[in-house]
């Protein structure tokens, strides 16, 4: 009976410590994820220091770094333009061929550079010119481009709005394609979207921030 009597202590003895030990296991398994979720809100928040110290987080209106630039941020680039957007549309209001495109373009001085762009397009291109230097920016327009009939380089199947004369580049050496910083500040980007225009850094996929396009007339809108 003894014998009994000790061996049922000790199996009792040795369950309360197995109990022991897997409560122990519990509280250091919940120890370790409490310091995992505290170590990841250190370096978010790190993170997000590091952002705002070199100028390039997110935030309103974009912060700008030393030399000028940008990132595009969702921020910056809401979708507010519509209208012509394919190839046909396009030809039907601006012309089918390079000839009856160039026939029809027009000379405007864009911030003292002179560049040709679709005479049914140039009072809008004006009205950013107005809204631009108006708004007193010291931004300076160093390379653009505008009327050149091609296909689209990122898309081969369609034709570049530029074979219309409605679309410029601005400064294509800092704003390449592909890029996803810019600039081109937001005084000159929302000049643009004022008037029609869609920016290129407002792309869903590929940015292209040198491009602005007038999208603003469609198929039977004859006003220019």
């Amino acid at each position: 009976m003894a014998h009994l009597s000790r061996l049922k202590c000790f199996k009792m003895m040795k369950q309360k410590y197995y109990q022991k030990s897997s409560r122990g296991s519990i509280i250091i398994i919940i120890a370790i994820i409490i310091m995992a979720i505290i170590l990841l809100f250190t370096i978010v928040f790190a993170a997000a220091m590091i952002g705002d110290r070199t100028g390039l987080g997110g935030g309103s209106g974009g912060k700008t770094a030393p030399d000028g630039t940008h990132t595009i941020t969702a921020k910056d680039t809401p979708t507010t333009t519509s209208g012509c957007d394919s190839t046909s549309e396009l030809m039907n209001m601006y012309g089918s061929s390079p000839t009856q495109v160039r026939s029809q373009l027009v000379p405007i001085n864009f911030m003292g550079k002179s560049v040709q762009v679709h005479r049914k397009a140039a009072p809008y291109f004006q009205a950013v010119i107005d809204d631009i230097k108006a708004s007193g920016t010291t931004y300076k327009f160093r390379r653009l481009g505008t009327y050149n009939w091609r296909a689209n380089r990122n898309n081969p199947g369609v034709l570049s709005t530029h074979s219309f004369g409605i679309a410029i580049d601005i400064n294509d050496d800092v704003n390449c394609n592909g890029c996803t910083s810019t600039d081109i500040p937001n005084e000159v980007i929302n000049a643009f979207r004022e008037h029609g225009f869609r920016w290129g850094g407002d792309y869903k996929h590929k940015k292209d921030p040198m491009h602005f396009e007038f999208l603003g007339l469609c198929p039977g809108d004859e006003s220019e």
